[in-house]
């Protein structure tokens, strides 16, 4: 047996070890930890005993499944989805394993030609840059280059990538990190020079919101925990209840004054007690600032305080009513959300921003797939450091301590994370349209063709396609919409300022462009029963005008608009800004799992073929490049197979492999059918409220999540790690 280990992180592992005989190590390790690495060759198939000669070794955590590997930094066995539960982040995540059953799957090896190739497939880059500020403002706060690999594949919307660290502060750096820094430098301060640069960045330092101090992180705690045992909305948006509806609002909001003051008498008790000896009306500079955090965390995690979120907007927008006010004693209960712009205005730092070093030091660095991907990570976290700590004594003497400096600078590169968590989903997807499908050819059973023209081809009960378009109209009809949803995903923060706004501000005339009013008055809103139950309707002026100058900005990029440009705001359909903001948070949650599942066919088909060669003793030849496609005009087609950079060490899902092998002739088709029925059915307009408008693109696309349990290919997904497509509701780690 081969008792080579890997030295992958967690993130990399995404197959399943082959089912095969055990091996006489299985039982050695059972008496005691596994004995050191030693580099052997492959042992054949013969010299394994039958599993008759050894007891079956169980999982150290779940201890109902058949242990896998054999983790070398634990020294216990695991199944292979506790283990990679259990060794995600932190020092665990160093941890190296070799395998029980069978050969150790070691990283296959990539010609230098292919790890200097275009990125890691399915990243999302579509060949050439689109010329806007925006875009440029966000690649070089996040660090990519032409010609680099990006994160490999990974079921996160983010890619499958981990945090890393340069060497430490006394570690002699090699000289040509130090002019490359110099160099980077050189070219941030060339790019700030341009005044649309410096604008796009400042426009967004005033919707980037600030990381929490420890101190905020305490009283978030709180908040959350008053929450979760509040039935605020239960008992308000209710009907046929005795009492007014006016009296259940200030009783509700005084249980959750009251909580709130308990609460903190356990977790800081010196400032709880001399917040309950005095009237809750003595209180409105507190309620106000821990209502700040909550709304301020949530814009930074949408993954988190999914279940509380809503009923904290809800009890603030009725609080923002001015009885309500009058009766708490306090006003309002609402303050401006925190920004980093906020506080340079604040401090009277505007020109902070201006300094070319804020770029590098506020990047999002993450390890990259390859030894190569791994070493430029190193270097620019070694970059990032160095701009911080100048920043720091250059910026930190004045109006800003030091400690403000780190905290904008952690503040910009959480939001440049973000955004990569959100765009490079999408961008995944759109790249594989443009490589797998073209405008003006249609390869033969792998039509978009939807409809037909035909309604008696729709199931009964009105399901099924409401759509109908040959296959050139449809290419384009989902073209467009993946561009828009791009440009929604950027503009996120934005988006959740702008919801923030209308929720708790009066309906009326709003500005994108324009500085954020202060909450003051009562938000009119109308309790409906939409169909899905009791609903708050509420205008949404601010959040609608950006949407239309998102929609209009994209539709001048793409040309011919098919479908409607109907934005649904305020009705039956989406009622408010939540609603709004909650739908489109959903959409690298539905891209990320199908760009991972495509990703891993194209690695089981490129590696599992290099294999077959070299079992037949057939020499490697290079792989032809696919030429980089851009993302163009639709018109002209994007249709390039070409296998794209696949990253140094990316292991390929040998259990995916066999069962696209067996069940659908090869990893290649597989994956074209994914792709074929996603493209077709997530936007064909099925789906209650479904359709061709803007709201209905994605009321389309989460109808086929709610059926891929039903699809042919759903193991395939499993076999990818799939666990679902709306996240993770109750873990808050």
């Amino acid at each position: 047996m081969d008792d080579r280990v890997t030295d992958e992180a967690p993130s990399s592992m995404n197959g399943y070890f082959p089912p095969q005989e055990p091996s006489k190590a299985q039982s050695a390790r059972c008496q005691g930890p596994p004995a050191a690495p030693v580099d052997l060759p492959p042992a054949s198939s013969s010299s394994c005993p039958s599993s008759s000669t050894s007891p079956p070794v169980f999982c150290i955590e779940c201890e109902d499944q058949t242990a896998e590997v054999t983790c070398l930094g634990c020294e216990e066995d695991f199944c292979r989805p506790c283990w990679l539960f259990q060794h995600r982040r932190g020092k665990r995540a160093e941890h190296r394993v070799q395998a029980l059953l069978g050969d150790v799957m070691a990283p296959p090896q990539v010609p230098a030609e292919e790890r200097e190739g275009e990125g890691a497939v399915g990243t999302g880059e579509a060949g050439g840059r689109e010329d806007g500020e925006e875009e440029a403002v966000a690649d070089m706060m996040v660090g990519e280059e032409e010609g680099e690999e990006e994160e490999g594949p990974g079921f996160g919307a983010g890619g499958g990538s981990v945090r890393v660290e340069g060497p430490p502060e006394d570690t002699a750096v090699p000289p040509d990190w130090v002019d490359r820094y110099e160099e980077e430098v050189s070219q941030a301060q060339a790019f700030l020079c341009r005044p649309a640069a410096q604008k796009m960045l400042w426009d967004r330092a005033e919707v980037t919101p600030l990381r929490l101090t420890a101190r905020e992180r305490r009283l978030l705690g709180v908040l959350e925990s008053a929450l979760n045992v509040s039935t605020y909305t239960d008992h308000v948006d209710a009907l046929g209840r005795r009492a007014t509806r006016q009296s259940r609002m200030v009783e509700e909001l005084e249980r959750v004054f009251a909580t709130i003051l308990g609460l903190m008498i356990c977790a800081d008790p010196a400032r709880g007690r001399a917040l309950v000896v005095h009237p809750i009306a003595e209180h409105g500079d507190f309620f106000r600032e821990i209502f700040e955090v909550g709304r301020r965390y949530k814009v930074m995690n949408p993954e988190k305080l999914r279940g509380t979120h809503g009923k904290l907007m809800y009890m603030l927008q009725d609080a923002q009513g001015r009885s309500l006010q009058a009766q708490i004693g306090f006003g309002s209960c609402v303050k401006p959300l925190a920004t980093v712009g906020a506080l340079l205005k604040d401090r009277a730092q505007e020109g902070f921003l201006q300094d070319a070093r804020v770029l590098l030091a506020s990047r999002d660095v993450s390890a990259r797939r390859g030894e190569r991907g791994r070493a430029e990570a190193r270097r620019e976290a070694w970059m990032k450091r160095r701009a911080a700590r100048e920043l720091q004594v250059e910026w930190g003497t004045g109006e800003l301590s030091s400690d403000d400096v780190q905290r904008l600078l952690d503040s910009m590169a959480d939001a440049n994370n973000y955004l990569n968590f959100n765009v490079r989903p999408v961008k995944r997807v759109l790249r594989q349209l443009q490589d797998n499908f073209a405008v003006d050819e249609v390869e033969e059973g792998f039509s978009l063709a939807i409809g037909g023209g035909k309604p008696g081809r729709r199931e009964s009960g009105g399901a099924g396609p409401k759509l109908s378009h040959d296959h050139a109209t449809h290419y384009t009809y989902v073209w467009q919409s993946l561009r828009l949803w791009r440009e929604v995903m950027q503009s996120m923060f934005r988006l959740w300022f702008l919801a923030d706004q209308d929720l708790l501000s009066p309906p009326g005339p709003s500005s994108p462009s324009s500085s954020f009013p202060s909450y003051s008055s009562s938000p009119s809103y109308t309790l409906l029963n939409t169909g899905q139950g009791l609903n708050r309707v509420q205008a949404c002026p601010a959040v609608g005008a950006e949407m239309r100058s998102i929609l209009q900005r994209v539709q001048r990029e793409c040309g011919a608009w098919v479908g409607l440009s109907v934005v649904h705001l305020g009705d039956r359909d989406v009622p408010n800004a939540l609603m709004f903001i909650d739908k489109y948070t959903q959409v690298p949650r539905i891209l990320s799992p199908i760009a991972k599942v495509i990703e891993e066919c194209l690695l089981a088909s490129v590696y599992g073929k290099r294999e077959e060669e070299e079992e037949e003793g057939v020499p490697d030849e290079d792989e032809e490049g696919g030429e980089d496609g851009g993302e163009g005009d639709p018109e002209e087609g994007g249709k390039q197979r070409g296998r794209r950079g696949m990253g140094a060490d990316a292991l390929y899902n040998q259990a995916l492999a066999a069962y696209a092998k067996d069940v659908w002739g090869s990893a290649g088709n597989l994956k074209m059918h994914v792709l074929t029925d996603f493209f077709r059915r997530a936007f064909d307009g099925d789906g209650d409220d479904g359709g061709s408008c803007i709201d209905g693109r994605l009321t389309s696309a989460w109808n086929w999540c709610s059926k891929i349990a039903k699809k042919p290919y759903y193991h395939a997904f499993l076999l990818a790690g799939f666990t679902g497509f709306d996240g993770d509701w109750g873990r808050e780690d």
